[in-house]
């Protein structure tokens, strides 16, 4: 390259130095005029032909040579920049691939989402109405108890009074027998009905106590084999599920001995309480069990009012932001939009001689409008 460079200079320079030749030269003192060079003289001075056809020729060939290493270059570039343009293309397709996959990914994410909502919903009305039926559960096997004891005892009595009437009646036969033996035969038909009217009674009344006792152990059978169910069902639900038996004598004896009050039994007594509360909402004023229910639970608040302590339900009621209380928020279709009702109760409010030693909790259904 510096070589081609070089030898164009040099034609150049010779090319510019025999323009700037004078063609002649005029010679005023002599008198005679000067003539330019003669053609054998520019054939002498000048650069030859071969001279220039091969610097020409050469700088042609190197021109040309450049010309066929650009297009070259030219080309190459080409290729690259298409080369360029399709992997652009790919990646873009890989980008839009990818994208969508994410998408669809996060969609089945949501519906996943979305599923495990409706099945937490579903077990908490399920939970709930097993709770529903352990509570009819309990309240049937109380009456059934407490119908059991009123047979038995009513048995018992009717076996008495029998016993009672057949001694009186023997006693009397003994008697009128004894003073009567020589009497005719009317008189020995008499006590002979007598008699039969007395062992007649005896059957009826050994026949009462067999079908007692078989009414009887067919209860128990039945109060049995509910028992056993309330205890399966109580096992595969302990988490959710607690028994409300606390003994009235027991609240009276920490009340006596403790120096200071103690609030931890009337606490678990509360929470008990909320839980009974809870379970009454879930039924209707006819059905068997309402009426013992709240009985029960107006019971055990009187109870605590007399030792000085107050248990406050809110099932029902208005939800208010501003009350001072924990809850739990569940969304409802079902109820007007723009309304908060607490539906049940976790924590019962409780005030100690008119103060509150514990805040209540409750669940709050609610209608927002989205």
């Amino acid at each position: 390259m510096n070589l081609r460079y070089f030898l164009i200079i040099l034609y150049f320079l010779v090319i510019s130095a025999v323009k700037a030749e004078e063609p002649y030269v005029n010679d005023m003192s002599a008198g005679t005029s000067i003539s330019g060079p003669t053609d054998e003289q520019e054939a002498m001075f000048s650069p030859s032909s071969a001279f220039e056809g091969y610097v020409n020729k050469y700088v042609s060939s190197a021109m040309s040579k450049e010309l066929v290493k650009n297009e070259r270059s030219i080309r190459s570039l080409s290729a690259q920049v298409a080369k360029l343009k399709s992997d652009l293309a790919t990646s873009n397709g890989q980008f839009d691939a990818n994208l969508k996959k994410q998408r669809e990914d996060l969609q089945r994410c949501v519906n996943i989402l979305s599923e495990f909502k409706k099945n937490i919903d579903t077990n908490y009305l399920y939970i709930k109405g097993i709770k529903n039926e352990l509570l009819k559960m309990g309240v049937s096997i109380e009456d059934s108890q407490k119908n059991i004891s009123q047979t038995s005892s009513d048995l018992q009595s009717k076996i008495d009074n029998n016993r009672s009437e057949f001694n009186l009646l023997s006693e009397q036969i003994d008697g009128k027998v004894s003073k009567r033996l020589e009497d005719s035969s009317a008189f020995e038909s008499k006590v002979y009905g007598y008699t039969s009217v007395a062992v007649i009674l005896i059957v009826l009344c050994v026949l009462g106590v067999i079908a007692s006792i078989v009414c009887c152990a067919m209860l128990l059978k039945k109060l049995l084999a509910v028992q056993e169910k309330c205890r399966k069902l109580e096992e595969n639900l302990s988490h959710s599920h607690q028994k409300v038996s606390i003994p009235v004598s027991a609240l009276r004896e920490t009340k006596v001995e403790a120096p200071a009050p103690d609030h931890s039994l009337m606490l678990k007594l509360a929470d008990d309480v909320a839980i009974m509360e809870t379970n009454l909402s879930g039924l209707n004023k006819e059905q068997d069990g309402y009426e013992q229910l709240k009985q029960s639970i107006d019971s055990l608040k009187k109870t605590a009012l007399d030792s000085g302590y107050e248990f406050i339900g809110y099932i029902g009621q208005e939800y208010h932001p501003n009350m001072p209380c924990d809850a739990d928020f569940i969304h409802d279709e079902n109820i007007e939009q723009g309304k908060s009702v607490i539906s049940a109760m976790i924590k019962m409010q409780v005030n100690y001689q008119g103060q509150m030693i514990q805040k209540p909790r409750f669940v709050v259904r609610q209608n927002l409008g989205y």
